[in-house]
């Protein structure tokens, strides 16, 4: 999976269940050097997180190992 097509898919689980973010930045971290594969990190900003819609968007994400990505919360989102 290539990054555009993770921020896609976040983006894309967050509309579906209505919530409302900032932005997604995405970066990719190589741990080749200790035998592992590259590794896609979606970051969220300025969302705001109700508990049982924050566990949900991230139900069925494929680990990177599979071909996904990792969700990373952002300093500046919020949990109700």
């Amino acid at each position: 999976m290539k990054t555009s097509e993770a921020k896609a898919d976040l983006a894309k689980r967050l509309n579906d269940l209505g919530m409302a973010y900032d932005k997604l930045t995405a970066k990719t971290v190589s741990f080749e050097g200790l035998g592992y594969n590259k590794a896609i990190f979606i970051k969220i900003d300025g969302a705001t997180f109700k508990h049982s819609i924050g566990i949900d968007c991230f139900q069925g994400i494929p680990k990177p190992s599979e071909g996904g990505y990792i969700p990373e919360i952002g300093t500046n989102c919020k949990w109700e």
